[in-house]
């Protein structure tokens, strides 16, 4: 959790300094940085719920509908 903290103050540091000659390479870090990242909590969460659901409950019972747009 540190180091994700860590990285998103770095991303907002890089970010302040982009001005209008700023090379695309030193742009394009800070996103990299975030998308490792993003990658890495999607990875946690995913992992975390298949280790929770053992293999034969998955896809038992009735889907739950989604309350979209007030249906």
């Amino acid at each position: 959790m540190e180091v994700s903290i860590a990285a998103a103050f770095f991303c907002h540091l890089a970010h302040r300094m982009i001005g209008a000659d700023t090379h695309l390479g030193y742009i394009l870090i800070p996103f990299a940085i975030i998308g490792v990242n993003w990658g890495l909590s999607n990875s946690g969460i995913i992992s975390g719920v298949n280790h929770s659901v053992a293999p034969a409950r998955v896809g038992e019972g009735d889907p739950v509908p989604l309350p979209l747009f007030g249906t």
